[in-house]
């Protein structure tokens, strides 16, 4: 991938809404990627999961270029099985996305992780941290 095609910051976000964090990582893609998860930020879940919990997902997001991302729930290293994962296209406003998944396998703490992938198309992605949290 082009190293120059992309940048990632922590920012303090601008015009929070109620309830969201106020740090966030700005994702800034100036050319297109290869592959969508060639820009990206990743949260590790630092707890177990087991067959037939459910997870929920939460993460505050927006994109003044109304930019299409991947979150996911995947593993960290390889096979890098994909437990969960949605697509959307973010509106400039901030808002809070709320997801809810069951897990299919067991997975020890600090093997997998809550990733954006960011790389789709030039534009402006800020996301904060996902919160995972078994229900």
């Amino acid at each position: 991938a082009d190293k120059n095609a992309g940048s990632t910051a922590i920012v303090t976000a601008t015009d929070p809404a109620a309830g969201m964090p106020s740090r966030v990582t700005r994702f800034i893609l100036t050319k297109p990627l290869p592959n969508p998860w060639d820009l990206h930020g990743e949260t590790t879940v630092d707890f177990a999961v087991r067959r037939g919990q459910t997870v929920s997902y939460r993460v505050w997001a927006r994109s003044p270029t109304r930019s299409k991302v991947q979150w996911t729930f995947e593993q960290k290293a390889e096979p890098f099985k994909n437990v969960w994962y949605q697509e959307v296209i973010l509106t400039p406003q901030w808002k809070a996305y709320d997801y809810s998944f069951t897990i299919p396998d067991n997975y020890a703490a600090e093997t997998m992780a809550a990733r954006v992938h960011a790389g789709f198309a030039p534009g402006v992605v800020e996301v904060s941290a996902p919160v995972v949290a078994v229900k």
